[in-house]
């Protein structure tokens, strides 16, 4: 209708804002009107929103996740203006040659399904693409686990009980 909020491009390498539809839990998605901007920050200023959504029973200091200094690791944030509402974390994994894990995928709870953790995860994923890697994985919270299938994640375990955290399982996806 005339004069009313429009959905924008997202400026973050050409990708579109959310579509309407169904987000993860079921609620309708409403798009974000403002553009969000991805881009790459330092780790340490992901720990104050990590902490607020993924581990409030842990002081942010201590939400340091091995391997996120490195070289071709890589931290995003998603940005409304200023305001810091989404970060995800690619690094790594010392264990498996080619491969990255994904970890600490964060948006805020006001703003969740709107497309601002597809834009985070679609970054991340070109990131390690340009890598070379092969694979990505995560460990992820059930609730989450569509969100990860509709971005080619595939469930590869049983599901645990991660203390303080609730219910998860590890999801894989090849990358290239």
């Amino acid at each position: 209708r005339p004069g009313a909020p429009r959905s924008r491009d997202v400026p973050a390498r050409g990708l579109r804002g959310a579509r309407r539809g169904r987000g993860s839990r079921g609620r309708l998605i409403a798009p974000v009107v403002e553009p969000v901007e991805v881009r790459a920050i330092a780790p340490e200023l992901s720990r104050p929103l990590r902490h607020e959504v993924l581990r409030p029973h842990q002081p942010p200091r201590d939400i340091v996740y091995p391997g996120e200094d490195a070289p071709s690791a890589l931290t995003v944030g998603g940005f409304l203006g200023e305001r810091l509402v989404g970060v995800a974390t690619v690094h790594p994994d010392p264990e498996r040659s080619a491969a990255f894990r994904l970890r600490g995928m964060a948006v805020v709870a006001d703003l969740r399904d709107r497309g601002i953790g597809s834009l985070l995860l679609v970054r991340c994923i070109e990131h390690v693409a340009a890598t070379g890697a092969l694979l990505l994985w995560c460990n992820a919270r059930t609730p989450a686990v569509r969100f990860y299938e509709r971005h080619g994640f595939a469930v590869v375990s049983e599901e645990w009980e991660e203390p303080d955290i609730g219910p998860h399982v590890r999801m894989e996806r090849a990358v290239g």
